[in-house]
């Protein structure tokens, strides 16, 4: 996610769920970063961008347009759905906004447990999005993914 995120220059805020069961015994997470929003300029450079660095990680992403009140562009690994891990990776932008959505693989998990022990906030460098929080206000073990 990170490194996604290092293509666009701007602030990033963290929107992620608790952990939440999948499978018979397992947890994945939904993460989300909103960051700056496009111009169309740059938007074509930023998804050229994305889709290079996604492909390191053998992502063959599908782009899409979006209409309505705030066009804009889609990148999504898998096209549809998740792929046989559960996971799915997906980057949405347009001139207001940039959002990158991971799904995480299901794993072997407690939900409760990682939930209790705020996980997932120990977890990211990125802020939470909080009215007002900033990165050094945000709790951190130093941990960061």
């Amino acid at each position: 996610m990170e490194t996604t995120q290092a293509l666009l220059e701007g602030q990033w805020l963290a929107y992620d769920t608790a952990a939440r069961g999948c499978g018979s015994t397992g947890a994945q997470w939904l993460v989300s970063r909103i960051g700056p929003g496009s111009d169309p300029g740059s938007r074509t450079r930023l998804l050229a961008a994305v889709e290079e660095r996604w492909s390191g990680f053998g992502w063959s992403a599908v782009r899409s347009a979006i209409g309505g009140d705030a066009p804009g562009d889609r990148l999504r690994y898998p096209s549809v759905g998740s792929t046989k891990d559960g996971s799915f990776v997906e980057l949405t932008t347009n001139a207001h906004a940039t959002t990158i959505t991971v799904q995480t693989p299901c794993a072997t998990g407690d939900v409760a447990a990682l939930n209790a022990e705020a996980y997932a906030e120990r977890h990211t460098k990125t802020p939470p999005d909080v009215p007002g929080a900033t990165p050094s206000s945000t709790r951190s073990d130093g941990a960061g993914s």
